[in-house]
């Protein structure tokens, strides 16, 4: 004797004397218990996580309900009332109810998320009101930077492209070097958590050990210029998974930071630092990751003017430019490092959201950057800068495009190893 169910179909195979069972989700489920075969069937389609694993180990879940039937022993009849439970499961099942509940339960976490962004947006934009406002009333002392340097060199470290046998990755590193010093800028993101970081490998191949510098200046205090999440969630930095001795050489940053042996130096406002270097000081916005404070670096170079080291540009090209007009004595001749113009898309992504784009640049998570933005900026530093060295850790391709396209100065590539010489 056989049983056919429509749509799943359960049938005895009196040859073999087995029963079969074809589930929505693929392979029978099977266990031996003492001769008996058990057969499994979810009783919903969105099993938990759990018993999803559960069901493609082959193993019974508890949200199964357990089908008992004849594996092949002799002296044993069927158990027919198994096998009537197991009918009645299956002509239960409808598609379109399956369908439906799914619906609504996606609909439900999309209204969710969507409320929770809308949520997040103005909270970003009734902080950022106020900041602007007390920035803008904010005074400080000029800086008189007398001394130049007579050359200077800017050698990508970490970014997003890089010549040949350098490590690239999103993130930012500058070796910086001076008549007189040697500075690192910014100690990337090592976003793979390598054992030996990108930063570290780098520097190894341009034969620069940290005992070498002199400074570490710290734009900002996000992951990708700290040396990684690990250093965040510790309040510090570090060359990848390592915080090497730097008793001799000082470190500047914009907001109070811990580092073994070493007191870092906490910039506030417009200061000189070495001879031909000084901080602009941190300069504060309000991102919808939060508020964030970033400080640039000015060097004097003698017969050019200012050049100014930029991590990533959250300031603003604007407020950045007139901040330096304003409280530095010598004119800006250029412009090298990253500037947040992830115009269409950022080169950062975490859980599928574009973090640079909705999350660190615009006016907030539904009014990001577009290509007038981006013109603007172009357009502001062909009337103020007479070479710009654009990174591609922040700067899409399709802005730079613009930029080689619109920008009337001198402009200069930046890729990891490749240096950039100004004299």
């Amino acid at each position: 004797m056989g049983l056919v169910v429509q749509g799943n179909v359960v049938h005895v195979d009196h040859d073999n004397k087995e029963w079969l069972k074809t589930t929505p989700h693929g392979n029978p489920t099977t266990e031996v218990v003492e001769g008996l075969t058990v057969y499994c069937l979810f009783k919903r389609l969105l099993a938990s996580r759990k018993s999803r694993r559960k069901h493609r180990n082959n193993i019974p879940g508890d949200n199964c309900p357990i089908i008992y039937a004849l594996k092949g022993k002799d002296n044993l009849t069927t158990n027919i009332s198994s096998i009537k439970k197991l009918e009645k499961l299956l002509s239960d099942y409808i598609v379109w109810h399956d369908v439906l509940k799914r619906v609504v339960i996606f609909s439900v976490l999309a209204t969710c998320l969507f409320l929770f962004l809308l949520v997040l947006d103005n909270k970003h934009q009734t902080a950022s009101a106020p900041l602007s406002q007390d920035w803008s009333s904010k005074s400080f002392k000029a800086i008189s930077i007398k001394n130049s340097t007579n050359t200077l060199s800017v050698t990508p470290v970490v970014n997003y492209y890089g010549e040949r046998g350098f490590a690239t990755e999103s993130g930012v590193s500058y070796l910086i070097q001076t008549d007189e010093h040697t500075i690192l800028f910014d100690l990337g993101h090592n976003h793979k958590e390598l054992l030996v970081s990108p930063l570290e490998q780098n520097l190894e191949r341009l034969g620069v050990a940290p005992k070498d510098l002199d400074a570490i200046f710290i734009s900002h205090f996000h992951r990708d210029h700290i040396g990684g999440r690990v250093w965040e969630d510790k309040n510090s930095i570090g060359f990848g998974f390592n915080q090497p001795a730097l008793e001799n050489t000082s470190i500047f940053a914009p907001v109070p930071l811990t580092y073994p042996g070493v007191n870092i130096n906490v910039i506030r406002e417009p200061k000189p630092l070495f001879n031909a270097l000084a901080s602009t000081g941190p300069i504060p916005r309000q991102l919808v990751l939060g508020k964030i404070d970033e400080q640039a670096l000015v060097i004097n170079v003698k017969n050019k003017g200012l050049v100014v080291i930029v991590g990533c540009g959250h300031q603003t090209l604007n407020k950045l430019i007139s901040h330096i007009d304003k409280y530095f004595d010598v004119p800006l001749y250029g412009l090298i490092g990253d500037v947040h113009l992830p115009l269409e898309q950022g080169r950062l992504h975490i859980a599928g959201i574009d973090i640079q784009r909705r999350l660190a640049s615009g006016e907030g998570l539904f009014s990001p950057i577009d290509k007038q933005d981006v013109l603007n900026d172009i357009n502001l530093m062909s009337r103020k800068l007479k070479m710009v060295a654009l990174g591609t850790h922040d700067t899409s391709d399709k802005s730079l495009l613009l930029v080689e396209k619109e920008f009337t100065g001198e402009l200069k590539s930046v890729r990891v190893g490749k240096k950039i010489t100004i004299n």
